[in-house]
């Protein structure tokens, strides 16, 4: 039995790191384009999110700047996301409706005012 648990791990190993390869990462790009990079991601599974502040003086949304990693999704996993002041409203319904957190991040600006961005996938 040991003799076959070995190479099984290492099969998993493998599989695991290729699965990795795969992802993609957009470059940084502000709140305004957030609806082109959902175009980009159709028929993607999106895995993580970052967000920072790009210290653009105001509060709005699309001068914040985030950047996602995303992969293949042969499966069509659903999966939601939010950025900023959405943060509250998609977690209620991701919670809602069976949605696990798989990435979360985020940022404080000047003013002390937190905000998240967010990616959950359906259980």
């Amino acid at each position: 039995m040991r003799n076959f648990v070995v190479p099984v791990l290492a099969v998993l190993l493998i599989a695991s790191i290729a699965t990795s390869a795969k992802a993609e990462r957009t470059e940084w790009f502000e709140g305004k384009d957030r609806y082109e990079i959902t175009k980009r991601l159709k028929g993607k599974l999106l895995l993580e999110i970052e967000c920072r502040d790009s210290k653009t003086p105001g509060l709005h949304l699309a001068r914040d700047e985030f950047r996602v990693t995303y992969t293949d999704n042969p499966t069509s996993k659903k999966f939601t996301w939010a950025i900023g002041n959405h943060y509250g409203r998609y977690k209620h319904w991701a919670d809602k409706n069976g949605y696990k957190l798989v990435s979360i991040n985020q940022y404080t600006r000047a003013s002390g005012l937190k905000i998240r961005c967010a990616v959950w996938h359906k259980k």
